[in-house]
């Protein structure tokens, strides 16, 4: 009897073996880090006030248009036989310089003005403190508010197009036209985000449309929007103004190496364009129940890819542990006699005590992520969806690491009740007579046979 039931959790515990493994196998791809930070870019965003075209804007910001991903570069190490190799991404750039010229800027973040009482609802006037209207900052229509003897920021801007007209200012070496101060209308749209792109861009900022020239660009090529929000795939309220060519952008920006990597495979009629849009709008009232921050999203990526982590770690300990049993099988035809069934129990002990521990590691590691995720209900329709998706990301993740932890425990529980059994055999019974009672048994009858 007893070699029976050995039998039977043996091909048991294999088969909830082979489950749990191929679960965590799954989950590595399951998992999907969300791209919140829609929100974040909105709190650190900046109007364009005392906005200028300049070679150098001193003490003021810059605008980084995009950020050119670098180049492959292999270093050797070492000679003869112990020569080896490393392939590394260098020379990481930021565009940011148009016609070798730079937009500067003076630095506000828009989450300043908004809880400086400057950014107010549509319906509302401005207050004695900031008393001039500046027009609408954001998809929410809300307004900006500034002191009357400051200028508003800037809320049109292009390449290529000389505007001749009284409130318009054109850098003829930049080949780039702006509006100046002299403007007092409520009506305009304040610039809130200012990016190269090529094609209209997508609703996710992360996913940029930009084209990979040479295979030793660290850029992947992206070309076509994936997220798509209420039907559409590309966002609207972002408004063309001016392309310029990529081997000018990269002659502008890039060093002397990276340039001389992609300038022969450009061509003339490769463009890039310039988009502008206003600020995704946040609601005051509603942002204040919320305590986001850059930190608490960073948080909640770290223990995701912890989590993966583990569960790589764990994948390889399962392989190892298989292949291991595979051999052991294998080397000996009789696997139910007494020491093998002994050498069984001591590994499912081994094997139990390795999946406790990772389930300690699953354990944490949803804890956090659950503390750390959060939803988002304070900006305008299409924002607001945007963080949903992804927000329900980080949710199918925390529902695929419960499952995940739960066939851990499940398998956990299994051996331990199986080794819990054999110790009772073997404290209460003549564990190793009864076994070599079944033996002979077990010989008998099949001599018989």
């Amino acid at each position: 009897m007893y070699i029976e039931i050995f039998k039977i959790f043996l091909l048991f515990d294999f088969i909830i073996f082979s489950i749990t493994y191929v679960t965590h196998f799954v989950l590595i791809f399951l998992l999907k880090k969300a791209d919140i930070v829609e929100i974040f870019d909105a709190y650190e965003s900046s109007p364009l006030f005392n906005f200028s075209i300049e070679q150098n804007c001193s003490e003021k910001s810059n605008i980084t248009f995009r950020v050119w991903d670098g180049r492959k570069k292999t270093f050797s190490e070492g000679s003869g036989v112990s020569k080896s190799s490393t392939t590394l991404i260098v020379d990481k750039t930021n565009l940011n310089k148009i016609n070798g010229h730079y937009f500067c800027y003076k630095y506000l973040s828009y989450k300043y003005l908004l809880y400086n009482d400057q950014i107010i609802k549509k319906e509302e006037k401005c207050g004695n403190n900031y008393p001039k209207d500046c027009g609408t900052i954001d998809t929410l229509n809300q307004h900006l508010c500034i002191k009357n003897n400051e200028s508003c920021p800037l809320y049109d801007v292009g390449i290529g197009e000389n505007k001749n007209l009284p409130d318009y200012n054109y850098n003829t070496d930049a080949k780039v036209y702006y509006n100046n101060n002299n403007y007092n209308d409520q009506n305009k749209k304040i610039i809130g985000k200012l990016i190269l792109n090529d094609g209209q861009p997508c609703y996710n900022i992360n996913e940029k449309l930009w084209r990979k020239f040479n295979k030793k660009e660290g850029v992947k090529e992206h070309l076509e929007c994936e997220l798509e929000i209420f039907g559409n795939y590309i966002d609207d309220k972002y408004k063309w103004k001016g392309s310029l060519t990529y081997l000018q952008l990269y002659k502008d920006n890039l060093s002397e190496d990276s340039f001389n990597l992609v300038c022969n495979d450009i061509n003339d009629d490769q463009y890039v364009s310039l988009y502008t849009r206003e600020f995704l709008g946040i609601d005051k009232e509603c942002d204040k129940n919320y305590d986001l921050s850059k930190s608490i999203n960073e948080e909640l990526q770290k223990f995701l890819t912890k989590e993966r982590t583990c569960l790589i770690i764990e994948i390889v300990l399962h392989i190892f542990v298989f292949i291991f049993f595979g051999i052991y099988l294998y080397r000996f035809e009789d696997i139910t006699s007494l020491t093998n069934v002994i050498f069984f129990n001591f590994s499912i002990l081994f094997i139990s005590i390795l999946n406790l521990i990772f389930v300690i590691c699953h354990s944490v590691f949803l804890g956090m992520i659950i503390s750390y995720n959060f939803s988002y209900n304070c900006s305008d329709d299409i924002t607001n969806e945007l963080l949903r998706k992804e927000n329900k990301k980080t949710n199918n993740n925390i529902i695929y690491i419960a499952i995940n932890l739960s066939l851990d425990v499940f398998y956990v529980f299994i051996n331990l009740i199986y080794l819990l059994i054999n110790c009772l055999l073997f404290v209460y019974c003549d564990y190793e007579e009864k076994y070599k009672e079944e033996e002979r048994k077990r010989s008998e009858r099949e001599k018989k046979k």
